[in-house]
């Protein structure tokens, strides 16, 4: 159970992620996710840019029904699978078992439940935790320039969240952004080195305002796919030309970008 109406987020948000996931399993893991999040875009995305913005969970209310929204639930599941993304299945399930076993049967917070998942995967989640308190849907501006004498790929990119009601100051999230390169065959590009950002493989966690992303031994200018699997509910500003959408929409792996 939850200590008070404020952590309804930490009981529907697991709820409607755990829900996902089952549906996902049983059937098509790429057609349920680009519907949860055609869901999402279409309830949840205008509501963190309207006047009724609010933090997953809110620090006031008028009356309870006020938090039955789709920010609650629906960005409640995607602050929980961004938690799974960033460890790794083997360590939220990890994560996931402390929290039972500890908290079963107890009037839990948001603060223990995100514990659990440091303590699970010797991390620092405290500012990845802003998810909870701040509203608003951030906006990523995404740039690419490849050299092709160097043989590098540098992706400059930015993170902004426009003031909402009762938050006109925002502070700089924890974003986890999937990326991935392509080249011409649409083969998949290892890159001989990664700077600018720390990563897990092609998963990036971007912590400041800005990074600059540099890929070394890309020979060849490749096709980008940014926040594969719709890693962050977040929009991504990334204009591409007509042949890369081309090349990704065949041959990128990732079912939901492709």
């Amino acid at each position: 159970t939850c200590r008070d109406w404020f952590q309804l987020c930490l009981k529907e948000g697991l709820t409607v992620f755990r829900d996902q996931e089952f549906s996902a399993d049983e059937r098509s893991r790429a057609v349920e996710r680009i519907g949860d999040v055609r869901q999402l875009r279409a309830a949840q995305f205008p509501e963190d840019a309207g006047p009724l913005a609010h933090p997953v969970r809110p620090e006031a209310y008028r009356e309870i029904n006020n938090f039955y929204t789709a920010t609650v639930y629906e960005k409640g599941a995607e602050v929980v699978r961004m938690i799974a993304t960033i460890l790794g299945p083997k360590l939220f399930r990890k994560g996931m078992d402390l929290y039972f076993r500890r908290h079963d049967g107890e009037a839990a917070t948001i603060e223990q439940f995100v514990k659990c998942f440091e303590e699970a995967g010797k991390t620092d989640l405290s500012q990845f935790a802003l998810w909870y308190s701040q509203a608003g849907t951030p906006h990523v501006p995404v740039s690419a320039t490849h050299d092709k004498v160097k043989g590098t790929l540098t992706l400059d990119i930015e993170q902004t969240l426009a003031p909402t009601p009762g938050q006109s100051r925002k502070k700089v999230m924890h974003i986890p952004l999937r990326i991935a390169l392509f080249n011409s065959a649409g083969e998949r590009i290892t890159p001989h080195s990664i700077s600018g950002a720390d990563n897990d493989g092609e998963l990036f966690h971007l912590r400041k305002a800005s990074h600059r992303i540099v890929f070394s031994g890309v020979t060849e200018r490749p096709a980008v796919s940014v926040n594969r699997g719709f890693t962050a509910p977040v929009v991504v500003d990334f204009s591409q030309s007509k042949s890369d959408l081309a090349l990704l929409s065949a041959h990128d792996d990732d079912p939901f970008n492709r």
